[in-house]
């Protein structure tokens, strides 16, 4: 069991954050006894989606089921695509980010309120806009850590973005990527797995991975489509403090 004082989301969500991430061998007794103990004003558990027995201890201790997290991952064999979707990616760039299309991408999540299916964005006690300002400032750190930040461009326009990090040992994570909202509904999205897909080939990579909730279901089918594969699976509870 590890358990970390969330301290940055003081300044995202403006509430005292605890989040614990269970194992499998962690003791179901350790487990309830420390959930007892934490107090803080929002605390978040994560617990593998096969440790039945303590999901269902979860709401006797006030937790409210909020999201399964999938980790997907990729051997960089993609499903072969429709000779429509292979011109999109043709004709598609794949762009490092100058410092002005960081910001340019910042105010789009923002503006647009681009994330609306993860567990803030869906939370009644928080909005889509603490949302979307969550995923900009935890750019800004990933940036700050030296992520890769790159855009795509389509027959000249700069229609979304990709982020990722190397793990090491030919691992890549793919932790955010996005369409904007004015040229959706033109199948550029298959830009998402094919683009990066390349990159890390030709970086000499062997797999990407991703994280998904089961409520962004659109992002899913498309990973599942294209040839990814879920890995494993956690269930997310939160819990809020009684005067919330």
């Amino acid at each position: 069991m590890e358990i970390v004082d969330a301290v940055w989301e003081k300044t995202n969500i403006g509430v005292e954050t605890k989040e614990i991430t269970i194992e499998k061998t962690d003791r179901k007794a350790d487990i309830l006894d420390e959930l007892k103990r934490l107090n803080a004003e929002y605390l978040v558990v994560k617990i593998p989606s096969d440790y039945e027995s303590m999901s269902f201890e979860m709401a006797e201790l006030g937790f409210v089921f909020i999201e399964t997290m999938h980790q997907l991952s990729n051997d960089l064999h993609l499903k072969p695509l429709s000779e429509r979707k292979q011109k999109i990616v043709e004709e598609t760039d794949f762009v490092k980010m100058t410092g002005a299309d960081f910001d340019h991408m910042c105010n789009r999540i923002i503006n647009d309120c681009m994330f609306r299916t993860d567990r803030i964005s869906r939370d009644p006690h928080f909005s889509i806009a603490q949302a979307n300002r969550r995923y900009v400032n935890w750019l800004k750190s990933e940036r700050d850590r030296g992520a890769q930040l790159y855009k795509y461009v389509y027959r000249g326009d700069n229609v979304g973005f990709d982020c990722f990090r190397h793990l090491g040992q030919g691992i890549y994570d793919d932790f955010l990527s996005g369409i904007y909202s004015d040229h959706a509904g033109k199948s550029l999205s298959v830009n998402i797995t094919h683009k990066l897909n390349d990159y890390v080939t030709n970086a000499g990579g062997k797999k990407i991975i991703t994280c998904v909730a089961s409520t962004n279901t659109r992002a899913l089918n498309h990973h599942v489509d294209n040839g990814y594969v879920i890995d494993k699976s956690n269930y997310i509870f939160v819990k809020h403090a009684a005067k919330y």
